[in-house]
């Protein structure tokens, strides 16, 4: 472009030099040489405009490519801080963690739908026998840690099948390093294992009797923990069995449950051992022996004693129960036996009860499981139509994919009457009448837990 300027003054020169230097030229020379400069003088203007757009046109470009440069840079950084500061996904839970791992939050939940039909033998004409549809637990919660993976903590929560929310677990605990930690807040107390088994990972349809007695520990306190390869040891301080989402200054009263538990105790302890003989750990945490599994033999035993509180309008009960259990899997078939007891002694009563627990299951190939329980009771007197429990429970579970969905049926023979000091609503037994025997429970049940 600046060459062709140039050109065009060049020519325009020389034409007036020409002139000048012919001397005589004639008009009609002269009208043709003022016509050659007015149109290399277009020229120039035309070429200027030209250039003008040009040089617009090229900044223009170069400022949208600028732009676009800056935008695609600002969008790559946003990418990389957004992949740097958070990750989701999902392994063995849903969750979402920060890059450093210094948070994590895993999601669960869990649905247990299920039919119970109880078949009872009522006297004369009363039709005793019942059956129907619940959604027996739906939960949700939230296992993780923060700051560090040091610091963990586990919320579980959700609704029983009578509609009433509850709050299970709700702790926080602390990686003190060489095996020990430390644990506060709303957990199972370290007793009875059937009621620490969690129960999305439970063999049958419901646990059994005697942890309709003797289980749900629960309560608010402290507690320590050792975990090593083979042992396990955990010891707690807390309000008292059955104490959980209560407030602390509640009492005097009576906690639910068919024990004589109580909302306000002097002290509370508990205590639990396990020694992990052989085999993975991980195999302990639940019944199921799968086909897959190397062999596991495992032995525990615990204690928890409470006193109710001084000075109150409550009557100062001691409880005492222990238990001792053992666990073996071969590979494809597991069997659990445990011999519990507890001591009451209150104002009125002064009693020993004991119960035994012996259940195993027998994989028929990789998806099909047999299952059977035997469960005894013995309540010292404290029954009111019997203080013998004694039921015979067979099934089968269905695995599509381990506990996170599976299918199990049961039924149930009970030899003896069921009393109430057994509280069996819930597992679908109902509380029959002196002279009564052989009721039936069936119970179906589909389960999914994520």
């Amino acid at each position: 472009m600046q060459r062709s300027i140039t050109a065009a003054w060049t020519g325009l020169a020389l034409v007036l030099l020409t002139g000048q230097a012919s001397g005589g030229t004639e008009c009609d020379s002269l009208a043709e040489m003022e016509q050659e400069v007015s149109e290399l003088r277009c020229l120039v203007q035309e070429l200027r405009v030209q250039r003008r757009d040009t040089w617009l046109t090229e900044r223009r470009s170069q400022e949208i490519r600028a732009l676009v440069g800056d935008v695609l840079a600002d969008a790559d950084t946003r990418a990389s801080l957004q992949s740097q500061g958070v990750s989701a996904g999902r392994d063995r839970y849903f969750f979402i963690a920060s890059a450093d791992g210094s948070f994590r939050l895993n999601l669960l939940g869990q649905v247990q739908t299920r039919y119970v039909l109880s078949l009872q033998d009522g006297e004369g004409d009363i039709d005793s026998t019942r059956g129907g549809f619940e959604v027996s637990r739906s939960r949700f919660g939230f296992i993780g840690h923060v700051v560090d993976p040091g610091w963990k903590y586990v919320l579980w929560a959700g609704w029983t099948a009578g509609g009433r929310s509850v709050l299970i677990d709700a702790s926080i605990s602390r990686d003190l390093g060489g095996g020990w930690s430390v644990q506060a807040g709303q957990f199972k107390l370290p007793v009875w294992k059937e009621w620490l088994i969690f129960e999305g990972f439970q063999q049958f349809i419901e646990r059994s009797l005697l942890n309709s007695r003797y289980g749900g520990l629960a309560a608010q306190g402290i507690a320590i923990e050792y975990r090593s390869d083979s042992v396990y040891l955990k010891a707690a301080y807390s309000d008292g069995g059955r104490t959980w989402f209560t407030e602390w200054s509640e009492g005097p009263a009576g906690a639910a449950g068919p024990l004589p538990w109580q909302l306000s105790n002097e002290y509370a302890l508990s205590a639990r051992a396990e020694w992990l003989v052989k085999g993975p750990r991980g195999a302990y945490s639940e019944w199921e022996s799968w086909v897959d599994e190397e062999p596991m033999l495992a032995l525990g035993a615990a204690a928890h004693v409470q006193r109710g509180e001084f000075g109150t309008a409550d009557d100062e009960t001691e409880l005492i129960q222990w238990s001792i259990d053992a666990s073996a899997e071969f590979g494809g078939v597991n069997i659990f036996a445990a011999l519990i007891g507890a001591h009451v002694d209150t104002s009125t009563a002064d009693r020993d009860e004991w119960g035994l627990l012996v259940q195993g299951g027998w994989f028929l190939n990789e998806d099909w499981e047999a299952i059977a329980r035997f469960e005894y009771g013995d309540l010292d007197g404290a029954g009111t139509v019997s203080d013998e429990l004694m039921i015979l429970t067979a099934g089968v579970n269905r695995f599509w994919s381990r506990h996170a969905l599976k299918w199990s049926t049961d039924l149930g023979y009970a030899f003896e009457p069921v009393d109430s000091a057994w509280s069996g609503t819930g597992a679908g037994w109902q509380t029959d009448s002196a002279g009564d025997d052989g009721q039936i429970v069936i119970r179906s049940q589909l389960q999914l837990l994520f």
